[in-house]
């Protein structure tokens, strides 16, 4: 009986982390200005900068598209003085992808926010469109594919961070004739075969069994080659982007977000 009591009690314990019992504020390293990245002409790609999370300065899987007059948010978080959305894209539950305060922030009676189950179930006064991993629909002359993104080995004993079977995503959206990649939070896994023709690959390099560690990111990258790749997903500060950049191959160009000095800044 106590065994079992313990076993429930460390379960519950880790079932409360992953779900991510803790605050996510704006970090003192974020930037005055947006990080941005202009794809074409056309269209752009925003980062709002790093968060604080877990006492750690984190540069988060959130950003921002702006196509024409169209604006996208793939995993909004912490957003500060943005455009209203069009669209939004969540790709799983977890408080440092699913924010419902930043949703409320930017959604307006026309924003469409795409989603698997588990976060649909959450906003249920939004207009929503759920979507599974394989899936693939067309919003005009935009077109947009669920993707497979899951662990493949346990993040503590048997317990997998990001299991296949929640049907967490990522997504390839291909926009005014440019593919672009957002990881959400997987591992390296073989369905990643299949993202061919890359313009850009968004890519998670944090590692800990949550997702690619830079190895098997700038792996995947080298794999697929890219035009450009921006590397997410990680602490700020210790040279994780510096390190993936040195491991992409040259047919890549890495673009990285946090270029610019990062010292707290006053605003």
């Amino acid at each position: 009986m106590i065994g079992m009591k313990r076993k429930y009690i460390l379960l519950l314990s880790i079932t409360l982390i992953l779900q991510g019992c803790f605050n996510i504020s704006t970090s003192p390293l974020r930037p005055v200005q947006h990080y941005k990245f202009e794809l074409d002409d056309e269209l752009d790609i925003f980062s709002e900068g790093p968060v604080k999370f877990m006492k750690k300065d984190f540069l988060p899987a959130s950003f921002r598209i702006e196509y024409k007059e169209t604006t996208f948010y793939i995993d909004p978080l912490t957003i500060e003085n943005s455009k209203p959305a069009d669209y939004i894209l969540i790709t799983h539950k977890h408080p440092d992808h699913f924010s419902k305060e930043d949703i409320e922030k930017i959604a307006h009676q026309n924003t469409l926010i795409i989603c698997p189950s588990g976060v649909a179930k959450k906003i249920k006064s939004h207009k929503v469109k759920t979507v599974k991993p394989g899936e693939e629909f067309e919003i005009g002359s935009i077109k947009i594919r669920a993707v497979h993104a899951y662990n493949t080995k346990p993040t503590f004993l048997w317990i997998k961070g990001h299991p296949q079977k929640a049907n967490n995503l990522g997504y390839i959206l291909t926009i005014n004739g440019k593919r672009i990649y957002h990881g959400g939070d997987t591992s390296l896994i073989p369905e990643m075969k299949e993202f061919s023709g890359l313009t850009l690959a968004l890519v998670p390099v944090g590692g800990d069994k949550l997702t690619m560690d830079i190895k098997e990111a700038a792996q995947m990258v080298n794999s697929l080659n890219p035009k450009y790749t921006i590397p997410m997903h990680y602490e700020a500060g210790k040279g994780y982007g510096k390190k993936f950049k040195e491991l992409v191959k040259r047919q890549t160009k890495v673009i990285l977000f946090e270029s610019q000095p990062l010292k707290p800044v006053k605003k």
